[in-house]
């Protein structure tokens, strides 16, 4: 039922892009809750779920960008080879979120630059993401103007989760629906 449920608010999300006249929508692709890797089970529904949202999106002229996750056991998406194998197997594009990619985000842009059609910042402080960007112990400035220098001129989403992280999330999703190129700045008083 949850597999289905996805697919239904992805087909949504898909029909808001296209009413808004959004050509890109940025997928995730799962949090599992489980505290062990990914079974071929999984990765199967996973599969499915990118060959079904894809076909929706090419009919409404929508082209969906896979965010990579973070390097954690519950979470698929998180290497270069494995999104490099995915959107070029799905057509998809790649949201790159440079807190999720943490040392990696230059290997991210080398390697996959062609594809990035979106992007995601937050500051990392002892390992986790979402900080504010001047408390964060990674400098991305470096990344970024990498990316730039490949010619990348979409949209920089900032991403900090206020006090009442809920509200903010579901803020954050919606905004980046809408993919307008906009900033976001939330104030946030975590602290690392």
């Amino acid at each position: 039922h949850i597999q289905e449920a996805t697919i239904k608010e992805t087909f949504w999300a898909i029909n808001l892009a296209n009413f808004l006249r959004a050509e890109v929508l940025t997928i995730h692709p799962g949090r599992r809750p489980t505290k062990r890797p990914p079974t071929k089970k999984e990765y199967e529904k996973f599969y499915h779920y990118l060959d079904v949202c894809t076909k929706y999106a090419e009919e409404k002229s929508t082209l969906l960008s896979l965010e990579n996750m973070p390097k954690l056991v519950n979470y698929i998406c998180h290497s270069v080879e494995e999104i490099k194998q995915i959107i070029k197997q799905y057509g998809l594009g790649l949201t790159l979120d440079f807190a999720h990619a943490k040392e990696n985000a230059e290997r991210f842009i080398d390697e996959l630059h062609e594809h990035i059609k979106n992007t995601h910042i937050s500051g990392v402080c002892d390992g986790r993401e979402h900080f504010s960007l001047h408390n964060s112990q990674i400098d991305f400035s470096t990344s970024i103007k990498k990316l730039i220098d490949y010619g990348y001129n979409g949209s920089l989403v900032i991403e900090i989760l206020l006090i009442l992280p809920s509200i903010s999330l579901c803020f954050l999703n919606f905004i980046g629906v809408l993919n307008f190129g906009i900033l976001i700045l939330f104030p946030s008083m975590r602290k690392c």
